[in-house]
């Protein structure tokens, strides 16, 4: 069994490259979440019973 040294470098650098930007997005969506709930939950009008 040959391992191509090179081609397995290249695919563990195209993986890493993926995995971030996978975290980068999830960090993104996550951030826009937190500014909207900060930015839309402001004190609602309390309703008259």
């Amino acid at each position: 069994m040959n391992v191509d040294m090179n081609a397995l470098s290249q695919s563990f650098e195209l993986m890493g490259k993926g995995m971030l930007g996978i975290f980068v997005v999830i960090g993104l969506i996550f951030l826009l979440v937190v500014l909207l709930t900060k930015f839309t939950s402001g004190k609602k009008p309390k309703e008259d019973e």
